[in-house]
């Protein structure tokens, strides 16, 4: 069974949180509520290497995404609705598709490094109703391994695709900051940059021989850098409730730009979720 189709038919059912790699995965979504705790929230909460308290057990939401892809013809930007469905542990972090668990963490600096897996979803199924894409094959979405290396407000980051999709791999280096604008908001910035590989590229944005028209000639798409900036807003209603948002926008490199397939030079992503925090 194809990946896509896999999710799919796990998200019938609540168990995958199906956001766009950048939304989610990419962004590598902080443990939400990371605000300083209350006296009677301590026991429920670690302090983190990064500065900021990270909440333990398990949480529950839903919630909804916006994110318009840059293929050509691409006019609709759906709005899709998501269950939200996560655990986060002292060392392990279970959110959607996304599981990470921390080999090392600094006692006395900072620093902090984690293995991570990650579902990249990129590209199309075969069944897109749109003309301009039609006789073009189905750009699956891809599970990837890697790790992620923090040290004070920089990370860096690296992906391989580990389930024969693209073949590809992606290093992103970012810095984060987090803003505790009161006692209940939140602000998390994070702006980087990401290498991405020639394989990676051409999967999703190269037009193969046999896909090539007048229209639409053969493009092999190679490695290129993209830029991207993010902001997250947290607001705690109590030690159990929070909502949030994150923006994500990404200055996709002229590799990606100049496909056929492609008619707009960044991606955008939109996201809300309500949330509710067990004790664990």
């Amino acid at each position: 069974m194809r990946i896509r189709k896999l999710i799919n038919s796990l998200f019938l059912y609540g168990l995958v949180l199906p956001i766009n790699g950048k939304v989610m995965a990419d962004a590598e979504v902080a443990p939400p509520g990371t605000l300083a705790p209350t006296d009677t929230e301590a026991t429920h909460t670690e302090k983190h290497t990064y500065g900021m308290d990270r909440p333990r057990g398990w949480i529950l939401g839903a919630g909804f995404v916006v994110r318009p892809n840059p293929f050509v013809g691409d006019a609709e930007t759906p709005v899709q609705p998501f269950p939200m469905l996560g655990y986060f542990g002292e060392r392990l972090t279970w959110m959607g598709p996304m599981i990470s668990y921390n080999l090392y963490r600094g006692q006395a600096t900072p620093i902090a490094l984690d293995v991570m897996t990650k579902l990249r979803f990129e590209g199309f199924d075969e069944n897109h109703e749109d003309p301009q894409l039609a006789g073009l094959e189905e750009r699956d979405s891809a599970f990837e391994l890697g790790f992620k290396l923090q040290a004070y407000m920089l990370s860096l980051s690296a992906f391989t695709d580990v389930s024969d999709t693209h073949d590809g791999y992606e290093l992103l280096l970012a810095a984060n900051h987090k803003f505790p604008l009161t006692n209940k908001l939140g602000l998390d910035i994070n702006a980087g940059a990401a290498w991405r590989s020639d394989r990676l590229n051409n999967y999703y944005y190269g037009v193969r021989t046999k896909e090539a028209t007048l229209q639409r000639p053969e493009y092999q798409a190679r490695s290129g850098l993209n830029y991207r900036i993010g902001l997250k807003f947290d607001y705690k209603f109590n030690k159990h409730w929070i909502a949030m948002t994150n923006l994500n926008y990404d200055w996709l490199p002229d590799e990606i730009q100049n496909s056929p397939i492609v008619e707009k030079d960044y991606q955008y992503s939109f996201m809300a979720a309500i949330i509710y925090r067990f004790d664990d």
